[in-house]
Order: C-alpha cells, then sequence, then structure tokens
C-alpha cells in the first residue's frame, strides 16, 4: 500500500513539474532589425518602445532593439547591438579574440566562455555569474557574439530575480534559434 501511495504521489509530482515546466512552450518567431534577423522568442516578450530604450540606455550604449516580458517579480529581456569594427570586417574567426577581449573587461569576475553553432553559424557565448542587484534579487546574463555582415552582433539575454531560472533557460533556448 505505502508503493502504490508513493508511486501516485510521485506521479502527480512528476505531472506538476511537466506542466509548470512548460510554461515557455508557446514562442513566436519575431523579426528584428527590419526583418533581416529572426529569434524564436516566448510568446510573452513584446518589443520595447524606442521612448523606453532611448530612457534606459545611453546613446553610445543602447542596443539597436530590444525584446523583453515581466511578470509580478521577474523581469527578462534580450537586446541586440550592432558594433562595426574600424575599419575592418569582422570575420567569425575573429570572435574568439573579440570574446577573450571582453571577457577581460570584466575583471576579477570573468563570464565563462563557450563556443558553438547557432544555425550554422558560429558563435561565443559569454555567461556571467549570478550577481546581487539593488532590488534585492539577482541578476544573470548571457551574451551571444556572432559576426553579422561584417559586423559583430551581441545578442544580450539579462534576466532579474529568477526563481528556477525558468525565464533564464527561455532565454538561452531563444539565443540558440537566431537566424541570419
Amino acid at each position: 500500500m505505502k508503493i502504490k501511495t508513493l508511486l501516485g504521489m510521485a506521479m502527480v509530482f512528476f505531472t506538476l513539474v511537466t506542466v509548470s515546466g512548460n510554461s515557455y512552450a508557446d514562442t513566436k518567431t519575431r523579426s528584428v532589425f527590419n526583418g533581416k534577423v529572426r529569434m524564436e522568442l516566448p510568446a510573452e516578450y513584446q518589443k520595447m518602445p524606442d521612448s523606453k530604450l532611448k530612457e534606459a540606455y545611453s546613446s553610445s550604449g543602447r542596443p539597436k532593439e530590444a525584446w523583453y516580458m515581466t511578470d509580478r517579480n521577474t523581469g527578462a529581456m534580450i537586446t541586440f547591438s550592432v558594433f562595426e569594427m574600424k575599419g575592418k570586417k569582422m570575420a567569425e574567426s575573429n570572435l574568439r579574440a573579440v570574446a577573450e577581449g571582453m571577457a577581460e573587461e570584466f575583471g576579477s569576475s570573468p563570464p565563462t566562455m563557450r563556443e558553438g553553432k547557432v544555425n550554422g553559424r558560429k558563435v561565443i557565448w559569454l555567461e556571467l555569474q549570478k550577481m546581487s542587484i539593488k532590488s534585492s534579487g539577482k541578476r544573470a546574463s548571457m551574451m551571444q557574439l556572432s559576426e553579422y555582415r561584417g559586423s559583430l552582433l551581441v545578442t544580450t539575454l539579462i534576466v532579474d530575480n529568477d526563481k528556477g531560472d525558468r525565464h533564464y533557460s527561455a532565454g538561452k533556448r531563444a539565443l540558440k534559434t537566431l537566424s541570419y
């Protein structure tokens, strides 16, 4: 009798975990940069208006575009920034050197670096450790570096106060759908 009860409880727990873990099952393909780039984002994400981008970022550090979502306690955002290399075209073969230079800028808290492919293109991910933020929570972020039309494309995932890494995991899956 106890075994049946334990098995029944395990099945209920498994069902609850499976159902609650799929809250990001609904995604939408979004076009960014006037339709030149596509990404599969969680359905809850919406494009940040230009006026809000201007409020949030100085002109020199402002991403070209951002998509975000907020719920009661968590905020998640994916930004797209393009950087032109002075007098040179960016090539996939230069990504590692650029990523290493960026990693050095973080000083005593360097990000972990991994290389991979997304839709046939070489990418490098720089994942920052979770750090405390003012609103008494944690911030996690990951940058995905890739070559885009001779420039450096930095697609950045930022998630605040993510209990259980649900939003962060969904954002990481979205980064792996980038295509152009």
